[in-house]
C-alpha cells in the first residue's frame, strides 16, 4: 500500500503547478482556475489518475510521508489534497508544521493552519518553477503567454539559461529590425547585479572593467523567445500590420509579463527582508555561499575562523534574507576577509601558545641539585625550612663558606626550596635581573662568573647570549647568519649583540665589511631553527612570518630587558671585566 501511495504522490509530482493570486482577506486561499484564450473552455490543473477515489486518510497518509516541497506541489496541483489539507484536523496541521520546517519558517507552539503571508513564503521558498499565466486585454486577445521563472530568483531565471544581447542580435538581427522597444522590454541586466551570477568568471569580469563596458547584456532566454515567437506569430497571423504596432504589441506583452512576475515574488521578498515573517531560509543560503567563497582565501581558513550569528557584524553582512550579486559582494568581500583573518590570527596565535620558542637562557636550563622535598629534614639542630630563612639574611661570602661545610647543606641551598633564600641574596646584591625558568642559585652564579664556560680562562660576561666566553670560544659559540637560514621578521626580534667591537678587538672576522651585523649564540640559533620546523604544518604552511616573529618577540622581549639589567649591574659591579675585549687586541 505505501508503494502505491508514493506513486501517487509522484504522479501528482510531475503535474504542472499553477501559480496562486492572492485577493481578499482569507488567510487560506483555494486554486484559482484559468480560462483559455480562445474563451472556449475552462483550464483546470490536470489531476492524476485516481487521486478522486483515494479516502481522506490515504491522502493524508501519502501527504505526511512526503517532503515539504511535494506537500506543496500536491497541495496546489490537486483539489482534493487543497480540501484535505483545508481540514484543519490534527494530522493536518502537522503536516503543514512539515512544509514550514522546510521553508525555514518557525513552526507556531500551537498547531494552524498557515496565514496567507506564510504561504506566499512557502511558494517562494519551496517551488523550483511556477507556471503563470498572463492575458492581454481586450484588444490583444490573440495571443497567451506562458512564463516560468524560478521563484526564488530576485531579478531573472537564473534556473534557465540565460541569452547575452550580442548574440542574440546577431541570430535575430533581421527579425527584429526597428523593434527597439520589444528588445528594451525584454529585461537586460547587468551581470554583477544578478544573483546566482555572483561568483562567476562574467561577472567578475564586468565588475572589473572600465564603467563604460559594463552594459546590460544578460537576460532571460524564456523572455527572448516569447518575444521571438510573439512577433512570428503576429506577422503570420496579421500579414499587413506595421511593424511599429507590432514592435508596441510585444514590447506591451513582456511588460505585463514582467509586471505580474514582480506581483507574485515582490510580496514574498518584502515579507523575508523586513516583514513579520520568521524564516531562516535564504539567510542560511546566502551565508552558505559566502562562506563557500571565503573558503577559497588564501591561507585557507578553518571552519572555526567562520564567525557565527551572534557576531553582530558578520549577521550584518553575510546573514542577510536577501540574494547576493557580485556588486554586493565586492561591497562587502573585504570586511569579510577582515572579519575571518582577524579570527584566524587569534586561531593561531592560541596554537602558538601551545609551543613557547627558546630564548639564549632557555637554550641550556641549569638544573636543580638536592631533594625536591625538604619536609621533614634537619640541618644540624634546625629544620630545613628554618635553615634556610636563616641564610637569607646572610651576605654572600658568608652563605658560600657554608655551603661548602657539608654535603647535605649543599643539597639543601642547591633544591627548589632554596630559590627564596638565594633571591634575597641576588636582591641585596642590587641585582634584580632573572632569568625565567633558572634556580636562583644558577642566575647569580653567572652574573658573578668571570671564567669561560669551555675552557675556564677569563672571559666576558655576555648576558645577550647566556653566555661567558674567552676570546678563543667566542667565535665558535656565536654567529652571524643570513636571512636565509631564518625569516627577516624573525631576525628582527631575535635577542643579539652588536660585532663592531668584538670585530675591532679581533674576536670575530665580521661577514659584513663594516663590521655592523648582528651576533646570535650558535646554540640560540639552532634550536630556535628546530623550534620553527616542529611548528604544526598548519601554521607553517598559513601562520605568516609576522605572526611568528610577533610570538617569538613576545617571548623573547622579557629575556632582553632581563639580560640588559644583568648587563648594567656586572659593568657597575665589576668594571674591569668589560676592559677584557680591549686586553686581547692589544
Amino acid at each position: 500500500m505505501q508503494g502505491k501511495y508514493n506513486g501517487a504522490a509522484q504522479s501528482i509530482r510531475s503535474t504542472n503547478a499553477v501559480a496562486l493570486h492572492y485577493t481578499g482577506s482569507s488567510s487560506y486561499p483555494a486554486p484559482k482556475t484559468i480560462k483559455n484564450t480562445d474563451r472556449t473552455r475552462e483550464c483546470v490543473p490536470p489531476l492524476a489518475g485516481g487521486i478522486q477515489s483515494l479516502s481522506l486518510e490515504q491522502m493524508l497518509i501519502i501527504l505526511e510521508h512526503s517532503r515539504g516541497d511535494d506537500i506543496l506541489a500536491m497541495w496546489q496541483a490537486s483539489p482534493a489534497f487543497h480540501r484535505a489539507l483545508a481540514l484543519g484536523d490534527r494530522l493536518g496541521l502537522k503536516i503543514w508544521n512539515k512544509v514550514r520546517e522546510a521553508s525555514g519558517l518557525v513552526v507556531p507552539n500551537k498547531p494552524q493552519l498557515p496565514t496567507e503571508d506564510e504561504i506566499r513564503v512557502m511558494l517562494y521558498v519551496l517551488n523550483d518553477t511556477c507556471q503563470m499565466c498572463d492575458t492581454l486585454n481586450a484588444s490583444h486577445q490573440w495571443v497567451r503567454a506562458k512564463l516560468f521563472y524560478l521563484s526564488r530568483s530576485t531579478l531573472i531565471c537564473l534556473g534557465f539559461s540565460l541569452v547575452i544581447r550580442e548574440k542574440f542580435m546577431n541570430e535575430y538581427q533581421e527579425l527584429l529590425k526597428n523593434k527597439q522597444r520589444t528588445l528594451e522590454a525584454i529585461g537586460w541586466f547587468n551581470p554583477i547585479d544578478i544573483p546566482g551570477l555572483e561568483f562567476t568568471l562574467m561577472a567578475k569580469r564586468c565588475l572589473h572593467a572600465d564603467p563604460k563596458e559594463q552594459g546590460y547584456f544578460i537576460a532571460s532566454s524564456q523572455l527572448a523567445d516569447i518575444a521571438i515567437h510573439a512577433v512570428q506569430k503576429l506577422r503570420r497571423e496579421k500579414p499587413h500590420e506595421s511593424e511599429e504596432s507590432i514592435d508596441r504589441k510585444v514590447a506591451q506583452l513582456l511588460l505585463d509579463i514582467r509586471a505580474a512576475r514582480n506581483n507574485l515574488l515582490d510580496p514574498a521578498k518584502e515579507l523575508l527582508e523586513n516583514g513579520p515573517i520568521e524564516i531562516n531560509h535564504l539567510r542560511l543560503k546566502r551565508e552558505k555561499q559566502v562562506v563557500s567563497e571565503l573558503l577559497r582565501m588564501n591561507p585557507k581558513p578553518h571552519k572555526d575562523d567562520i564567525p557565527d550569528i551572534t557576531d553582530s557584524e558578520w549577521r550584518l553582512l553575510a546573514y542577510k534574507g536577501t540574494e547576493i550579486t557580485a556588486r554586493e559582494w565586492k561591497r562587502i568581500e573585504s570586511p569579510l576577509k577582515s572579519l575571518v583573518q582577524t579570527r584566524q590570527t587569534a586561531r593561531f596565535r592560541a596554537m602558538l601558545e601551545s609551543y613557547p620558542p627558546p630564548t639564549p637562557s632557555s637554550v641550556n636550563i641549569p638544573a636543580y641539585h638536592g631533594p625536591d622535598d625538604i619536609t621533614g629534614l634537619m640541618v644540624g639542630v634546625f629544620p630545613a625550612s628554618l635553615f634556610l630563612t636563616i641564610c637569607a639574611y646572610m651576605d654572600l661570602d658568608t652563605i658560600a663558606t657554608i655551603e661548602n661545610s657539608s654535603k647535605l647543606v649543599r643539597n639543601v641551598l642547591g633544591s627548589r626550596a632554596a630559590d627564596p633564600t638565594w633571591r634575597a641574596v641576588r636582591r641585596s646584591l642590587g641585582l634584580e635581573a632573572s632569568f625565567n625558568q633558572w634556580p636562583e642559585r644558577a642566575v647569580l652564579a653567572y652574573a658573578i662568573r668571570r671564567r669561560c664556560f669551555y675552557c675556564s680562562q677569563e672571559g666576558l660576561n655576555l648576558p645577550l647570549a647566556s653566555l661567558v666566553l674567552c676570546g678563543d670560544c667566542f667565535s665558535l659559540n656565536v654567529t652571524e647568519i643570513r636571512s636565509d637560514k631564518l625569516p627577516v621578521p624573525t631576525l628582527k626580534v631575535m635577542a643579539h649583540m652588536q660585532s663592531r667591537p668584538f670585530v675591532k678587538s679581533g674576536w670575530i672576522t665580521a661577514a659584513k665589511p663594516d663590521g655592523c651585523g648582528k651576533l646570535y649564540g650558535t646554540a640560540y640559533v639552532y634550536s630556535l631553527s628546530e623550534w620553527m620546523k616542529n611548528l604544526p604544518a598548519e601554521l607553517k604552511k598559513y601562520a605568516s612570518n609576522k605572526l611568528i616573529a610577533e610570538h617569538v618577540e613576545m617571548h623573547t622581549k622579557p629575556f632582553i630587558q632581563a639580560a640588559k639589567r644583568c648587563e648594567a649591574w656586572q659593568i657597575a659591579r665589576d668594571p674591569k671585566n668589560t676592559c677584557l675585549i680591549d686586553r686581547r687586541a692589544q
